[in-house]
């Protein structure tokens, strides 16, 4: 069976909330949950089974098949507490309440997967799960983890009023590895990690770094902050990763923010970035993109916006040191190449070095609630003519996801279509055209006529021959006034290219 690790969070767990772990920084408040979404790409029927392992402890992982089988394009959800409902694949019965820990994901047929963190309460109190006034939610990829070295852009000690904290999953083996923090005042911060098979880690800016990473004195600019900087775990084994990104000291949280980490596969001389917003539409939405230099040589950056209306704009060369990071923001000083306000764009960053990676955190500006989210960006050389997207809404649960697909290709544009494979793969909508895309543009799906509203569904887009595309999915329930699912923040996450 071919494995891929769901990189599930002592954070945010698989099942139930989180009141204590071994690390000193957690999410805040209670009720957070985490659910999962698996989709098969494969060409037949996929048997599916789940493995889900505590983090603290030996216990054996609880387990589950997933049944019926999966369809060919379709998806089916994890939900814990669900007892089957709806469709739904559950677990939690063999697990204490607080569970925390990660998931390994097999299957006779290829599978991609999703998780998402949430403290929201279902209307009802459906499942057991939330908390009453939690409307934090995020969504992170799955990772067939086969790498031994982890990167990350974006680390916070209380920059901004927010931390970042990280959990790090053995893939398969025992593993010991070194996290080091590299702050933007030049500081370098180390900590050692043993993990064993399967199980997971969690750590943050606070928790037994040599030297402490301070959390006070942080001033405004994040390219000079003692308190934000970048990440790297070097393992003997291989590993996986994601980060969480909160408010500090806010219960019940109102916002988080999710990304997988990078691994060696990831990194290159270029990234493409598919969505890019300064004070973008009516919310004021407005990205701020995290550049690293994973190498051990400074790396000389450059940032080409396209905007949705074939315009572009240039940023730099920045300098990057070794092991530090760069961010491009519209917020003084104002590093996005003059790109106006009102602008929605796709990026590309080009290096003199084959060895960044790069993230994007969205927030409105402006808006009652502020919601956030995050994404992580691509290396082209990754980048292919199919991708996956395990989780489609158009007016599910009071949720909308669009999707932003970029023209990967060096020359030559491209056009893409995606089928939508929705109520468990028994029903299909599409190809939907995006039309011409010139190379590094960017376009997006957002209510597609050819998809009934009220549907969950499961999405494969196909450039075509030789092409190469990346794609970003964003939900959100902006459109549902006078609803729950009103004050929920924004989700994103990568496809999957196959």
């Amino acid at each position: 069976m071919r494995k891929q690790i769901l990189r599930a969070t002592a954070a945010i767990g698989i099942l139930f909330g989180v009141t204590s772990l071994a690390s000193a920084q957690v999410l805040p408040g209670s009720g957070w949950y985490s659910t999962a979404v698996i989709q098969n790409v494969g060409s037949a029927a996929a048997t599916v089974h789940l493995d889900v392992y505590a983090q603290t402890g030996n216990a054996a992982p609880a387990t589950a098949d997933i049944s019926p089988q999966i369809a060919p394009g379709a998806s089916r959800v994890f939900f814990p507490g669900s007892g089957g409902a709806s469709g739904n694949v559950d677990v939690s019965s063999p697990l204490a309440n607080n569970f925390s820990g990660s998931m390994v994901v097999s299957s006779d047929q290829p599978v991609v997967a999703i998780g998402q963190i949430t403290n929201f309460q279902l209307p009802g109190g459906a499942f057991g799960v939330g908390i009453t006034g939690g409307y934090a939610s995020e969504q992170y990829r799955g990772s067939p983890a086969n790498s031994s070295t982890l990167n990350f852009p974006l680390v916070k000690s209380s920059f901004g009023g927010k931390t970042t904290i990280f959990t790090v999953q053995a893939a398969g083996a025992d593993v010991t590895a070194t996290a080091t923090i590299l702050t933007s005042d030049g500081v370098s911060h180390t900590k050692q990690l043993t993990i064993p098979a399967n199980r997971s880690f969690t750590f943050g800016p606070s928790d037994s770094f040599s030297p402490a990473v301070v959390a006070t004195g942080c001033g405004t600019d994040p390219n000079t902050s003692p308190c934000f900087g970048s990440l790297t775990v070097v393992g003997n084994n291989n590993i996986a990763g994601v980060a969480l990104e909160f408010e500090d000291n806010k219960s019940p949280a109102t916002a988080v923010q999710a990304a997988s980490m990078f691994g060696t596969e990831d990194i290159g001389g270029t990234v493409l970035c598919p969505i890019m917003k300064n004070d973008f539409a009516g919310n004021h939405r407005t990205t701020g993109m995290s550049i690293a230099n994973t190498g051990t040589e400074t790396a000389n950056v450059t940032a080409t916006f396209t905007s949705s209306t074939g315009q572009t704009f240039t940023e730099g060369p920045h300098a990057i040191t070794a092991g530090k990071s760069f961010v491009f923001s519209a917020f003084a000083p104002a590093t996005i190449g003059g790109m106006p306000a009102g602008t929605l764009a796709a990026a590309k960053v080009t290096s003199d070095k084959p060895t960044i990676v790069g993230v994007v955190s969205e927030r409105n500006i402006s808006g009652s609630p502020v919601k956030f989210t995050t994404y992580t960006c691509f290396n082209p050389a990754n980048a292919t003519a199919k991708i996956a997207a395990p989780v489609f809404k158009l007016d599910f649960g009071n949720n909308t996801t669009g999707i932003q697909v970029q023209n990967a290709n060096t020359t030559g544009d491209v056009t893409v279509n995606a089928t939508f494979s929705c109520d468990s793969g028994t029903t299909t909508f599409g190809p939907v055209s995006s039309g011409a895309l010139a190379p590094g543009a960017s376009f997006n799906y957002f209510r597609p006529a050819a998809v009934p509203a009220g549907k969950l569904c499961a999405v494969t887009l196909d450039a075509g021959g030789a092409n190469k595309v990346v794609a970003i999915m964003n939900e959100s329930s902006d459109l549902f006034p006078g609803t729950p699912q009103i004050l929920l923040n924004t989700k994103n996450y990568e496809g999957f290219n196959l």
